[in-house]
C-alpha cells in the first residue's frame, strides 16, 4: 500500500478506473439514446418551474451530455454553470453559448467577464451533480479533485440531482465523513 493511501482510496481510485474504463465503451448509440432520455426527462422534470434557476454541469465527452437540457435552459434564462477558480467551483449565470469557453481543464466553462457569479448559493432551487459513479444510497464518487464535495454543502437547501448513464451505477462506495448524499440520482 502507497504511504498515506487509506484502502478506501485505493477503491476509490479502482472505481474511478473500472467506471471510466466502462463509459469510454459505450457505444454511440447507447450514449445518444441515454442522452436524449436525460434530456427529456429532465425537462420533464422542470418544465413546470418556467422561472426556476437550475445549476448544470458542462458534459465531458465520457460522460451523459445535457447540452440539448443545458441550451434549453440558457435560452429561458435559467441555467447557471459551474468554473473552476482556485481550489473551487464558482457559479456563473450564463444566458448563451458565447458566454462559454473551453479552460485550461478542457472543459466548456462561463467567462467570468461575460456572466454573472451568483454569490448567494442557498438561492439555487436545482443542481444537477456530475459523478465518475453513483450507488443505491445516493452516493457518489467523484474524479478525486474535491470540488462538488466543497460545493455540495454550499447548497444545503438545494435538491441535488445525480445524473449520468445507468452503467455508472455501483453497488456500494466507500463514503468518508465529508460526503455529502444527493437528493435523487436520474440514470439513463
Amino acid at each position: 500500500m502507497l504511504k498515506n493511501i487509506t484502502p478506501a482510496q485505493m477503491n476509490k481510485q479502482e472505481l474511478r478506473t473500472e467506471t471510466l474504463k466502462k463509459l469510454s465503451s459505450l457505444s454511440l448509440e447507447r450514449r445518444t439514446e441515454a442522452n436524449i432520455e436525460a434530456c427529456h426527462f429532465l425537462m420533464e422534470k422542470l418544465i413546470a418551474s418556467p422561472k426556476t434557476m437550475v445549476l448544470s454541469f458542462a458534459s465531458k465527452p465520457f460522460e451523459i451530455s445535457l447540452w440539448a437540457f443545458n441550451k434549453w435552459l440558457a435560452d429561458s434564462g435559467r441555467l447557471l454553470l459551474p468554473r473552476v477558480e482556485s481550489d473551487g467551483l464558482q457559479i456563473y449565470h450564463v444566458t448563451s453559448w458565447k458566454q462559454l469557453y473551453i479552460s485550461s481543464l478542457n472543459i466548456q466553462e462561463p467567462n467570468p467577464f461575460q456572466c454573472e457569479k451568483v454569490t448567494n448559493l442557498a438561492e439555487i432551487p436545482y443542481a444537477l451533480v456530475p459523478a465518475v459513479c453513483f450507488d443505491g444510497n445516493k452516493h457518489r464518487l467523484g474524479y478525486g479533485k474535491g470540488h462538488y464535495d466543497k460545493l455540495l454543502p454550499l447548497l444545503s437547501s438545494t435538491q441535488k440531482w445525480g445524473v449520468g448513464f445507468k452503467e455508472q451505477l455501483a453497488l456500494a462506495l466507500p463514503v468518508e465523513p465529508h460526503d455529502i448524499s444527493l437528493d435523487e440520482v436520474f440514470l439513463f
